[in-house]
């Protein structure tokens, strides 16, 4: 415990009594990333058919505060979504119209933690290494929809189907690792004995 204590910054900030229990502040860097990018193609296959495809992707970082100066960020919140669409539509007559859609979308988001291996705490002190633990959770979703048209005078007439299929796995590792805490309020004649009350 002495070698480890040795690595921890000294306190700059009296923290509770000033003597015991005291605090280190240090203004946090933190850098994010954002990136986007969306496309479109429209094409007309012959008079009556023309054919769309649209993607989008994003695939944005954002990071927590470090422990202390110098660390990595306790965790970064990954996020890596994407998605595209093709759309036919299709004039069968003067007055029936096919539209067909087909959409997939797939979230895809994590917060990756420091914890890799067991790990031990210490009560009423950070840990040089916060102990945050990594989780995902990626969910594609499929989307097929197609609608027909029949134009009547004034009067539309629309059916359709809309069918989607979506799955939600998520891992996580909270579970993975052996922890121990050391407590000093544990130890006789310190913390609660001497409490008022």
């Amino acid at each position: 415990a002495s070698q480890y204590f040795k690595q921890l910054p000294s306190p700059n900030d009296t923290g509770t009594d000033g003597k015991n229990l005291m605090a280190f502040r240090f203004a946090a860097p933190i850098e994010n990333d954002f990136n986007t990018l969306i496309s479109r193609v429209d094409y007309r296959l012959t008079s009556n058919q023309t054919l769309f495809g649209r993607f989008n992707l994003q695939d944005d970082t954002i990071n927590a505060a470090p422990q202390y100066p110098g660390l990595d960020p306790r965790s970064s919140t990954l996020t890596d979504n994407w998605g595209l669409a093709i759309g036919y539509d299709n004039v069968l007559s003067s007055n029936l119209v096919n539209s067909f859609r087909y959409g997939l979308t797939e979230i895809d988001t994590s917060t990756v933690g420091l914890v890799k291996a067991n790990y031990t705490t210490f009560r009423f002190i950070d840990s040089l290494d916060a102990p945050t633990t990594t989780s995902a959770r990626r969910s594609p979703t499929h989307n097929f929809v197609n609608d027909l048209s029949w134009l009547k005078g004034k009067h539309t007439i629309k059916t359709g189907a809309n069918l989607r299929f979506s799955r939600i796995p998520s891992t996580r590792d909270s579970n993975s690792w052996l922890t121990a805490t050391v407590n000093p309020s544990w130890v006789s004649g310190i913390g609660r004995t001497f409490a008022p009350g």
